[in-house]
């Protein structure tokens, strides 16, 4: 099981696959933004990882934008670190940082990366 929500520093919801859990991407944004901002008064660098009984919620920060993925907390790290990179990558190969900042607010703008994840290794 892995499911992926990657939004704004500001906790706006680009995208997230997470539907079939039947929890909110605006929940998931809300609390996320909530203790991120917690633990960047803590640490200045935030909050990288979060465990709910046998998941892992892992974060990763590039661009002003986040990547949180809920995996088996059993997932070894470099594989973690690799699937993560994979999926920054490809994010920002269709929407460079530039082009975010034009972004209108419509999310089917982000349709394509939906498309692009489903074939990811």
């Amino acid at each position: 099981m892995e499911h992926v929500w990657i939004m704004r520093a500001d906790g706006i919801v680009l995208y997230h696959d997470g539907d079939e859990l039947g929890v909110s991407s605006d929940l998931v944004a809300g609390l996320f933004s909530a203790i991120n901002i917690m633990a960047s008064q803590v640490d200045e660098s935030g909050i990288s990882a979060m465990e709910l009984g046998q998941n892992k919620l892992s974060i990763r920060k590039a661009h002003g934008v986040f990547f949180i993925m809920l995996h088996d907390k059993r997932l070894k790290e470099k594989k973690l670190a690799a699937r993560l990179g994979l999926i920054e990558s490809t994010f920002f190969g269709l929407y460079p940082p530039a082009s975010l900042s034009e972004w209108k607010g419509n999310l089917d703008h982000f349709a394509r990366f939906g498309n692009a994840i489903a074939v990811m290794p």
